[in-house]
C-alpha cells in the first residue's frame, strides 16, 4: 500500500494507526535507505554518494532500494505501506519497472479550503511548545497564554496555498498513473475513522 496526502491532512496520525492497529511495516525513503545501507545493498552506496554530495537520492536508485526492502521477511509476512512516496507519475513508473506496485494507493482527501483553515489557524505557545488550533483545538481561556501565541512562518496563507498547489502538481499524475488501485478516503475526520475506511477498502480489494 502507498499512502498519499497533502500537508495537514493528518497523514502522520493515520500512519501511526496503520502500524498500531493493522501491524503493517511503515516504510519511508529515509528508513529504506538506512536499512539497505546497513544490509550492504549495492544501490545504497549510490544513494550515500548522492547524500554526501548534498543531492537528492536519484529516483531510479530509490526505486531499487524500495524493491529490495519489500522483499524482506517483515514486509512479506506483515504487509507494508510506503508513506509519502512516490509523489509523481515518473517515480511511480520507475517503481513499477523495479517490480514495485501497491495493491492499494490510498489518497487522503481534504478540500483545499479546509487545508488552508487547518494550517492558517494553527498557533504555538513558544513557552510550552504546545500547538493549538483556534477553531478545532483552542487554547485555554487564559489571557497570558493567548497573548503569547504565535503563528509559524510556514502557516501563513500564501505559503500554505503554495504547498497545496505543489502537492497537486506532483501528485495528480501519480493518482492518474495508479488509478486502477486508487482508493480515495475522506480525511476530514479523526484518524480512527480514516483507518476504518482504509480497512474496508483493503477487504474489498482482497475479496
Amino acid at each position: 500500500m502507498v499512502v498519499a496526502g497533502p500537508p495537514a491532512s493528518g497523514k502522520g496520525d493515520v500512519c501511526k494507526q496503520l502500524v498500531a492497529k493493522m501491524g503493517f511495516v511503515q516504510l519511508s525513503t529515509v528508513s529504506t535507505y538506512r536499512f539497505c545501507l546497513n544490509k550492504g545493498v549495492p544501490e545504497a552506496d549510490e544513494a550515500k554518494k548522492a547524500i554526501d554530495d548534498k543531492k537528492s537520492i536519484p529516483d531510479e536508485v530509490m526505486a531499487k532500494l524500495l524493491a529490495q526492502r519489500i522483499k524482506e521477511e517483515d514486509c512479506t509476512s506483515k504487509g507494508w505501506f510506503i508513506d509519502g512516496y512516490p509523489r509523481t507519475k515518473g517515480q511511480a513508473e520507475l517503481l513499477a519497472e523495479a517490480g514495485v506496485k501497491p495493491q492499494i494507493l490510498v489518497s487522503l482527501e481534504v478540500s483545499d479550503e479546509r487545508l488552508v483553515e487547518k494550517q492558517t489557524l494553527r498557533r504555538v505557545d513558544p513557552e510550552t511548545q504546545l500547538m493549538y488550533h483556534l477553531k478545532d483545538n483552542p487554547p485555554p481561556k487564559d489571557e497570558a497564554i493567548e497573548a503569547r501565541l504565535v503563528q509559524r512562518p510556514d502557516d501563513n496563507e500564501d505559503k500554505v496555498k503554495e504547498q497545496i498547489a505543489k502537492y497537486h502538481g506532483e501528485t495528480d499524475g501519480l493518482l492518474e498513473a495508479w488509478a486502477d488501485v486508487l482508493v480515495k478516503v475522506d480525511c476530514d475526520c479523526d484518524a480512527g475513522a480514516v483507518v476504518a475506511n482504509i480497512e474496508a477498502a483493503i477487504k474489498e480489494k482482497s475479496a
